[in-house]
């Protein structure tokens, strides 16, 4: 039986200045762009129409424009920039439908089909651009010969390309993402939660027609007399618009590096600008004004109504930065920026964003070519979906195995016993090593009574809490940061390994451990993890004193002859108030040197450092009982977040 075939993907980005094309192979999520020019990535939005001969697109018909006698000139059509106005002028029409016929041939002549059987043809339309501007686009396409096209949201392909080289997590695109779309004849915003564009907003004349404008006016001022001669020539129009874009961009390119430093441009033929500082260029688009070239291209395609035409002065800064702001008035949390298009490669708008929002840098994201995000992730939208379907099944299917084995069993468990076992020896060698041993020992050489002794004991545990305290929190925050580093590459490698995405990040809660130790009567009292660890030890008095009495029983014949005087002192006490008769018994040097021999100092020490342990490791193993159940409930709810994710966007 003959194997079907599998079908691929073309998606076109029609922009203002260039048009980028990018292909999406079968069962692949790297895309590959389609180079109909050699050398360029993307091909310019140009259409030269030149009577009795075949019309020309892109670089080619610029610079053969550009390259002709001026004379020859006025009989050829350059038409550049017509993108944005396709649905109200019949001139950008006619351009937009030579355009495409154009790309369909250079594809046919390059071996690269745009169409066909076997191809699903996407083409990115601004979301806020309204039904009639799409229908255009798509009726110009038919009638070129691009069909069956369909419009995606231009936002959502800058989404879908950042997903698929892991710069956000497919929750991640659940929540507040910002796309700005900021390219050469509009500047778009879309602000999406739940992959639903929640509102869109920009202006169709805020771009880098402006700045194309900007440095045309700046052109003829330190040139004077270029104005006539490129009138003379036939050149105007194209110095405008191509030679001017081209000085734009090579000032924005060096002062995104070399901001302090003094930049130089040239025309050939028309002059130069010379020893340009960022503050010129600040000045100038602070107080931009149309030159009288741009104001009849508006007039031509009836855009007098705009603002443009109405203010003395626009600062163009001031402008982007107010639609920007737009963002702010939602109720919906931001999370993630996403930047698009060729004039979110100027300094400024990261200086925008960067004053707005609170955000970390790796919250802003814009590839290493943001003019051609938007065809790359329209063409991996079939396959992308594909792949997520096969991810969230299989990722589903392992989840209670990673849980359980890899989670639970092989990190948590091990890890948190060994840092209960730790911090148990830890608490009984601060208490009984550095401070039992000293006062046992002070006690032998000066004598006095056992109550005296408690009672100093509580004042060194009393004074050395905060630094008990101290070393408790010190060991539980490095083991905790351990355990996030091993949870967060373990979880890693098994989302790349079933899922193929990018991993998500899993946290514990962030609360800091507040871990307090306290002597009570004279039990040592309070200690915290992740939260509190109540009464760490209790009954201190009670293990030392009959420790030390069951130690004189065990260290040879003083120690018995010790162990008869208090077991004839005992009965005649009273059983019940006996323990508290003989804390108050003195003891002279020389009893106190025989009752505590360095033999049974040593046993007592040993027996209490060893209860002690116990009762700690007891007590904090029962606290975090509840804060292990806690964390792998956290782990399990993010994961299958992530998982629900994959579900919904596999749905688009």
């Amino acid at each position: 039986m003959e194997e079907k075939k599998k079908r691929s993907t073309v998606a076109i980005d029609f922009g203002t200045s260039n048009t980028f094309i990018s292909r999406g192979p079968p069962d692949s999520l790297q895309p590959t762009p389609v180079l109909l020019e050699s050398g360029y990535l993307g091909i310019e939005t140009a259409v030269l129409f030149r009577p009795g001969k075949k019309n020309m697109i892109g670089a080619q018909a610029v610079q053969t424009w550009g390259n002709e006698e001026p004379q020859k000139r006025k009989g050829m059509d350059l038409r550049l920039g017509f993108k944005p106005e396709i649905h109200r002028s019949e001139r950008s029409q006619e351009a937009a439908r030579e355009f495409f016929s154009g790309l369909l041939r250079y594809g046919r002549e390059s071996r690269v089909p745009l169409t066909g059987e076997y191809i699903d043809l996407y083409m990115g339309v601004p979301s806020n651009i309204g039904e009639s501007y799409k229908k255009a686009l798509a009726d110009i396409a038919d009638d070129a010969g691009l069909s069956p096209v369909n419009c995606k949201d231009e936002p959502l392909g800058a989404l879908l390309y950042h997903l698929s080289i892991q710069d956000i997590t497919p929750s991640e695109t659940m929540g507040g993402v910002l796309i700005v779309d900021f390219g050469g004849g509009t500047c778009d915003f879309a602000l999406m939660q739940q992959l639903e564009i929640i509102d869109s907003w920009g202006d169709s004349m805020l771009g880098g027609r402006l700045f194309d404008d900007l440095f045309f006016q700046w052109l003829i001022e330190e040139n004077p007399g270029a104005r006539e001669a490129m009138a003379s020539e036939g050149a105007d129009f194209f110095i405008h618009w191509q030679r001017c874009r081209e000085l734009k961009e090579s000032f924005s390119n060096f002062m995104s590096i070399h901001r302090e430093e003094k930049w130089s441009g040239r025309v050939p033929y028309y002059g130069q600008i010379r020893g340009a500082s960022w503050e010129d260029f600040i000045q100038r688009a602070s107080n931009y004004t149309p030159s009288e070239e741009f104001r009849g291209y508006l007039q031509e395609i009836g855009r007098e109504d705009h603002r443009l035409f109405e203010e003395e002065s626009i600062n163009l800064i001031q402008w982007f930065s107010s639609e920007f702001k737009k963002a702010l008035t939602h109720q919906v949390p931001l999370h993630k920026v996403i930047l698009c298009g060729g004039s979110s490669l100027w300094p400024f708008v990261g200086e925008v964003i960067e004053r707005s929002l609170r955000l970390p840098p790796e919250a802003v994201l814009r590839s290493d070519n943001p003019y051609a995000v938007i065809s790359q992730g329209l063409s991996l939208l079939p396959n992308l979906e594909r792949r997520l379907q096969k991810a969230q099944a299989d990722l589903q299917e392992d989840l209670p195995r990673l849980m359980e084995k890899q989670v639970k069993a092989e990190i948590i468990d091990p890890i948190i016993d060994k840092m209960v076992d730790s911090i148990s020896r830890r608490v009984s060698t601060l208490i009984v090593d550095e401070k039992l041993r000293d006062k046992l020992l002070e006690f032998r050489d000066s004598g006095g009574s056992l109550s005296e002794l408690e009672a100093g004991l509580a004042a060194e545990i009393e004074i050395s809490q905060e630094e008990l305290g101290q070393a408790v929190n010190r060991e539980i925050e490095k083991v905790m940061e351990r355990l996030q580093l091993k949870l967060s590459r373990e979880i890693r490698d098994w989302f790349q390994e079933k899922g193929g995405i990018k991993p998500i990040t899993v946290r514990g809660r962030e609360e800091k451990p507040g871990y307090r130790v306290h002597l009570q009567q004279p039990d040592l009292y309070e200690g915290s993890l992740l939260g509190k660890i109540d009464t760490i030890m209790r009954g201190l008095t009670g293990i030392i004193l009959f420790i030390v009495f069951e130690a004189l029983i065990t260290v040879g014949p003083v120690g018995l002859a010790s162990g008869l005087i208090v077991a004839l002192i005992i009965p005649f006490l009273g059983l019940r108030r006996s323990r508290e008769k003989i804390k108050q018994i003195k003891l002279s040097p020389k009893i106190s040197r025989v009752v505590f021999s360095r033999k049974m100092i040593d046993y007592t020490i040993n027996r209490t450092r060893k209860q002690i342990s116990r009762e700690v490791k007891k007590e904090l193993a029962e606290r975090m009982q509840k804060p292990q159940e806690q964390l792998l409930e956290e782990i399990n709810e993010t994961i299958e977040r992530e998982i629900n994710s994959l579900s919904q966007l596999s749905a688009l």
